[in-house]
């Protein structure tokens, strides 16, 4: 600290400094003090056996200055209230400013001690004090400003956290790279260690699926109703031996296969990642087992699509028709078997637990044959089945029908059949017999009608719709409504009109399209070839405004149709005809039969004066199966190789069946001549 030299200015000089030291000492952007540099002073040689001088320590001393008014009223203030006292009047803020001069950096510090007025007790407490709150005010703002930003700061959100702890992982290079070395160990050792990669896979809700067959050992068919455990699944097997499961664990699994009359099978297998088709396991038999031999009844060829079951027992008919019964030691001495076939009627064998005969089974078309009897003076309709047995009344006349107009037609199902007849004995206005289409249920005989009109005519079974044509009384000129093509469908029991004309002057069903031919006389409709679907909808004109008298089916896929300026040729499926050469026979009309499957069909031709069954099949010539006078209509297939017939001829008027397969026609009954599906009339 520099002090004035002037004397007058002593005391405000002194004040001064005072006040600067202060303010310095608190200023926080002032950097920390850097101490004097004191020379040391020269040190006397002095012997080293020579005594100090004696010391007077009150020699010299001096009294202190005395202290100006204005700091000894300063000090008197509280410590709170800090008074920086203003300069005197008259005194220039260059004579308060401490000369720079050489003369006052020669003041040394013995000078400056006894001199300096601020070196009292009393001034050093008012400076501590005045430090002491200055010090007591920057740390209150400090820890106000502190406490603000606390309370102002909000709590960091789940992203923030998370955010903040993978940059915080990312940065340490340490854990990020032991985290990466971490999981590719887990990924190798998972890879490396099937136990360690299945736990893993489990444990995240991996899952997997397995199949497996199971076998007859002596027959090598699949087995029925076996029990199958994988772990803590169970199943059965299925019709094709097969069993299957889902939502299975991975990894090592116990498989256990049991079925009474075989030896159980216990393994351990691994179930992995997909579906797991599992070996066909065969099991060995080590009960009674019985043989059964089946063949058609007609052809006398085996049947190899067939069961015999005993309870939950089954076995299944290899291709030669041969099925091997395993059954555990029987308690009884009678054995009850049920042999089915689809197609086929199913028979029940009784035999005793004791037999080793081989049983041959003669299987009989399921389907009854139902026709049109008046062995008792009336009009009735029974059913009989192949081999003559189960003959049954389905409906007794009523004694009002008339032969002539009376068809049968059964679906191809066998489950219903469509009666034609006056059998309801409705008259129109003239008094004439109405005739009445009837639906009769082959299994319980139940009847209902559909319709009635002056004369119905049976089109086509498809599927399950029958189609008709319906001619009404009308006035003798052309009327629009006279004939009505429409379908009823069997199971909504819903009738829907396809088309209604004047009159058809013809009409085919093929592949569940109808194709008909509106005669010229129709005074709504222009006379042409038209299209529609089975229920009616999707209507098409494939030949417009052409006067068509005559249609013609020539083959499984082509209709003749003739009109004043020439033939025309259709092939099912096109949208148009086109102009062709006329069939060689005007009245060779055919009707095709479908069997079940729709890949083959019979139809009936005329060949020297007899008739002829042909069966048709795509990309091949046409199979004679039989030939005989007075072959005619109706057909039906009684299943998939079996074909009804009718014979009319001077000698009988009866059914007929025959396997396409082979083997001798067998007569079903006599019967009565009644018509059935019509493709033109």
């Amino acid at each position: 600290m520099r002090l004035s030299k002037n004397k007058d200015d002593k005391n405000s000089s002194t004040h001064e400094e005072l006040e600067k030291k202060v303010d310095a000492m608190m200023d926080l952007h002032q950097p920390d003090a850097v101490p004097e540099k004191v020379n040391e002073p020269i040190k006397s040689v002095e012997p080293v056996d020579a005594v100090p001088p004696e010391i007077d320590i009150f020699a010299g001393t001096k009294t202190a200055p005395e202290v100006p008014g204005d700091l000894k009223k300063g000090l008197a203030l509280s410590t709170h209230e800090k008074v920086i006292p203003l300069p005197s009047e008259g005194v220039s803020e260059a004579a308060t400013e401490p000369e720079k001069t050489e003369e006052a950096e020669l003041v040394t510090e013995s000078t400056m001690k006894e001199k300096d007025p601020l070196d009292d007790p009393g001034i050093d407490k008012t400076v501590d004090e005045i430090t002491r709150e200055e010090s007591d005010k920057v740390l209150a703002a400090e820890d106000a400003a502190t406490a603000t930003k606390a309370i102002g700061a909000t709590k960091p959100s789940l992203k923030e956290r998370v955010k903040s702890f993978f940059s915080g992982w990312w940065a340490n290079k340490w854990t990020r790279w032991g985290t990466i070395l971490t999981i590719i160990m887990l990924l190798v050792g998972s890879v490396a260690w099937p136990t360690s990669r299945y736990f893993i896979l489990n444990s995240v809700g991996v899952r997997s699926s397995a199949s497996i067959k199971i076998i007859d050992q002596s027959s090598g068919l699949p087995l029925k109703n076996v029990t199958v455990n994988l772990g803590l699944l169970k199943t059965k097997t299925n019709g094709d031996g097969l069993a299957a499961f889902h939502q299975i664990k991975l990894g090592s699994q116990e498989l256990t296969i049991e079925r009474v009359a075989f030896a159980p099978v216990h393994k351990q297998i691994t179930i992995g990642w997909g579906s797991n088709p599992l070996p066909n396991v065969s099991l060995q038999a080590v009960g009674a087992q019985y043989v059964f031999r089946l063949t058609d009844y007609l052809s006398g060829k085996p049947i190899g699509e067939a069961e015999v079951v005993n309870g939950e027992a089954s076995a299944f008919a290899d291709k030669n028709g041969k099925v091997v019964l395993t059954l555990s030691n029987p308690e009884n001495d009678t054995i009850k078997a049920k042999v089915t076939s689809k197609g086929y009627r199913s028979e029940v064998l009784n035999f005793n637990a004791t037999t080793k005969t081989v049983f041959t089974v003669r299987m009989v078309p399921a389907q009854p044959v139902v026709y049109v009897s008046k062995q008792s003076g009336k009009y009735d309709v029974y059913k009989v089945d192949v081999d003559g047995k189960n003959k049954q009344l389905l409906l007794a006349g009523t004694g009002s029908e008339r032969r002539d107009g009376m068809s049968v037609s059964v679906s191809p199902d066998g489950a219903l059949a469509a009666l034609v007849s006056s059998r309801g004995n409705k008259r129109d206005a003239n008094k004439y017999l109405l005739d009445t289409l009837t639906l009769i249920d082959t299994k319980s005989g139940q009847s209902k009608v559909v319709d009635d009109a002056a004369r119905i005519q049976l089109i086509d079974w498809s599927g399950n719709h029958l189609v008709y044509v319906a001619t009404y009384a009308a006035p003798s000129a052309a009327y629009a409504q006279r004939q009505r093509l429409a379908s009823y469908n069997t199971e909504e029991n819903a009738q829907s009109l396809v088309a209604a004309s004047d009159y058809f002057n013809g009409i085919a069903s093929i592949d569940s399209s109808i194709y008909y031919v509106v005669a010229p006389s129709d005074p709504k409709i222009q006379p042409g070839f038209y299209k529609a679907r089975i229920d009616g909808g999707g209507k098409q004109t494939i030949l417009a405004n052409k006067q068509i008298g005559t249609l013609v089916r020539t083959n499984a896929t082509d209709l003749a149709l003739e009109t004043p300026d020439g033939w025309y040729i259709y092939t099912v499926g096109n949208n148009a005809a086109k102009k062709g050469n006329p069939p060689a026979d005007l009245y060779a009309n055919h009707q095709y039969v479908l069997a079940p499957g729709g890949n083959q069909s019979v139809s009936v031709d005329n060949r020297d004066g007899k008739g002829v069954l042909l069966l048709h099949k795509q990309k091949s010539e046409d199979k004679v199966i039989v030939t005989v006078s007075g072959l005619t209509m109706p057909l039906h297939w009684m299943n998939k190789n079996t074909i009804l017939y009718r014979v009319q001829n001077n000698n009988e008027t009866a059914d007929y069946v025959v396997n396409i397969d082979g083997g001798e026609p067998k007569k079903i009954s006599d019967v009565t001549a009644t018509t059935g599906l019509l493709i033109n009339y």
